[in-house]
C-alpha cells in the first residue's frame, strides 16, 4: 500500500479521523486499519528470520545412514538436569547403560529441552509402534527453527541416544523398555554396520 506525503499516517494512532486531504470519515478510517495491520506485521516480521527454510541434508538421513554416519550410538539414562539463563537450552547430564557403537565416555551432557515442560510431547511413540514415526521423520525432538534438533528429556529416563557432530530428529529416542521396536531396528542396523565395516 503507498502512503501519499498527504495523509499523515501518525494520526491513525493518535485517535484522530481528520486529515488534510479533504477525504471523508469512512475512507480515512478504512486507510487507518491498513496502516495499522502494516504495522503490527512489521512488528512480527523479524521472528520469521527464525524459521528453517532449507533443513540441511543430515536432518533428512534415513535410519540406515544415520547409523552409519554416527561415530557413537548408546543407551543412557538422564541423570540431571543443568538449569541455564533465561532464553538458554537446559543441559542434562546422561550415563551410559550399554554401548551399541563407537568408545563412549562413561558420562556426557547433552542440551535439549525439558519434557515435562512440553504438552502433549512426542514420548516414546507407543514403544515405536505407532505407524506415525515409521510414516514420517519424526522423533523425540523439537526443531526451534535453527536447523537442528533437540531432544526432549526427562530425569531419570533412558534414551537411545547418537552422538554425532550433526543432529537428527531421531537421535534421542526415549527407550521404556528392551523390546521397543526402534532399540531393536538400531540394534540390528549397527550390528551390520559394524560387520561392514570390519569386512572392508
Amino acid at each position: 500500500m503507498i502512503i501519499n506525503e498527504g495523509e499523515p499516517a501518525q494520526n491513525c494512532f493518535q485517535g484522530s479521523n481528520q486529515d488534510n486531504t479533504g477525504h471523508d470519515d469512512q475512507y480515512i478510517n478504512v486507510r487507518c486499519k491498513m496502516i495499522r495491520a502494516l504495522f503490527f506485521i512489521s512488528l512480527l516480521a523479524p521472528a520469521t528470520v527464525w524459521a528453517c527454510f532449507a533443513p540441511p541434508a543430515y536432518l533428512m538421513e534415513s535410519d540406515a545412514r544415520l547409523v552409519a554416519n554416527t561415530p557413537i550410538i548408546v543407551l543412557a539414562t538422564a541423570m540431571n538436569e543443568i538449569p541455564t539463563k533465561e532464553d538458554r537450552l537446559p543441559s542434562f547430564e546422561f550415563q551410559v547403560k550399554e554401548i551399541l557403537k563407537g568408545n563412549p565416555p562413561e558420562n556426557f551432557t547433552l542440551n535439549g529441552y525439558s519434557a515435562k515442560e512440553q504438552e502433549n510431547g512426542p514420548g516414546d511413540f507407543q514403544n515405536h509402534l505407532m505407524p506415525h514415526f515409521w510414516a514420517f521423520n519424526t522423533g523425540n525432538s523439537i526443531q526451534p527453527g535453527d536447523c537442528e534438533a533437540y531432544g526432549l528429556f526427562e530425569v531419570g529416563q533412558e534414551y537411545l541416544i547418537f552422538l554425532r557432530r550433526n543432529s537428527h530428529p531421531r537421535a534421542y529416542e526415549k527407550i521404556s523398555t528392551k523390546k521397543d521396536l526402534w532399540y531393536k531396528v538400531i540394534k540390528l542396523l549397527t550390528e551390520q554396520s559394524v560387520q561392514g565395516s570390519q569386512r572392508n
